[in-house]
């Protein structure tokens, strides 16, 4: 066996489906109701795939959508994966949790309390969170989330932080004290998929975000939470006197980018990066390919060009690209069709003479 693959090992974001019960305003893959494939995995393909995972030494799955729960053979593929021992999460709106996908994952070995579900919750109140998710969805999500508080069954939730409820951090921090999730994380609009056409109500200026995290910085109920927060942003938009403040907590943590580069498999079988990049980067059809051979020849060494830091424009003269490594890649491949490209919205910062000289290595 090739010695690299016994070295490396790899996530994977699964796109099950691209079906989704709500039909959220900022969606960056654009799910809804009516969205569907007509040539998704069947179960037992999807069963070939999770054999071919373990072979491949992948550790970690993220099942995705679109709503994964929507799959109606759901079930099976949590006790499959359970079966091959690939800790597993969900990123969900948790309305279809059911007795059954409880029993399901409660079979599963857990890892250091790691969350089975990433829970999306967009404010404290309805009024925050149904406006970006429709009708009704606050009062349902927050119901499953106590089910799985009342069944032991770990979860985090993740905000997305937009023009609407940039005001409302502080009651979200509060209310996830009830909640007690394993951490809260807040994640900043992107321009991209849905949130496109709905900008004028919720599209973010750095001044929006840098508020947002002196507020969190600020709070002073902090130290006091049981669970982290996560930040997920650029650290260079973040005034330095603030980031020497928030290294001091170690209730917050600041999250720049993912474990590049994850396996992306679309709800069809095709093979990517995520489903940022679904048009315009494939590596064959998970039906088809050798997932052992293609990790080998593409994803090494993709994950070791981007180790290497070979970042270009302001990405590469930035005294955090050791930790930040030029962030999101794809979103920088989808914008200059190069993976070390410097991060689009640092970019724009830096044309707009926005970006912090103090922040730059040649400076």
């Amino acid at each position: 066996m090739n010695k690299s693959l016994l070295s490396e090992s790899f996530s994977v974001y699964w796109y099950l489906t691209y079906k989704c019960n709500l039909k959220c305003k900022h969606c960056w893959v654009e799910s809804s109701p009516t969205v569907d494939s007509e040539d998704k995995l069947s179960l037992s393909e999807v069963k070939n795939v999770l054999e071919q995972f373990k072979r491949a030494n992948i550790t970690n799955i993220a099942f995705s959508g679109g709503e994964p729960l929507l799959m109606k053979n759901i079930v099976d593929i949590i006790n499959e994966t359970n079966k091959h021992n690939i800790h597993y999460a969900f990123e969900t709106n948790a309305i279809l949790i059911d007795e059954q996908i409880i029993g399901a994952v409660n079979r599963r070995k857990y890892k250091n309390n790691e969350a089975v579900f990433i829970i999306s919750l967009d404010g404290s109140t309805e009024n925050y969170h149904d406006y970006l998710r429709g009708k009704g969805s606050f009062k349902k999500t927050v119901n499953q989330i106590f089910k799985l508080q009342k069944n032991n069954i770990p979860y985090s939730i993740q905000c997305v932080i937009n023009k609407q409820n940039i005001h409302n951090v502080k009651e979200i921090i509060a209310f996830s004290k009830k909640l007690k999730p394993t951490n809260l994380t807040f994640a900043f609009l992107q321009p991209v998929g849905r949130a496109v056409s709905n900008l004028n109500n919720l599209e973010l200026n750095k001044e929006d975000i840098v508020e947002v995290i002196k507020y969190i910085n600020n709070a002073s109920f902090i130290e006091d939470i049981d669970f982290t927060i996560k930040v997920k942003i650029q650290p260079a938009v973040v005034p330095s006197n603030i980031m020497t403040e928030l290294k001091k907590s170690s209730k917050i943590e600041i999250v720049t980018n993912c474990d590049f580069p994850k396996i992306g498999i679309l709800d069809n079988g095709d093979i990517t990066i995520c489903s940022l990049s679904k048009h315009s980067i494939r590596f064959g059809n998970i039906r088809k390919v050798n997932l052992k051979e293609l990790i080998n020849n593409e994803f090494i060494p993709m994950r070791r060009s981007y180790n290497d830091l070979n970042l270009q424009g302001i990405c590469g003269e930035c005294i955090f690209k050791i930790k930040c490594k030029g962030s999101c890649r794809v979103m920088a491949f989808c914008e200059d069709n190069c993976m070390n490209s410097a991060h689009p919205f640092c970019s724009e910062l830096d044309r707009l003479n926005e970006f912090p000289d103090y922040y730059k290595v040649n400076s």
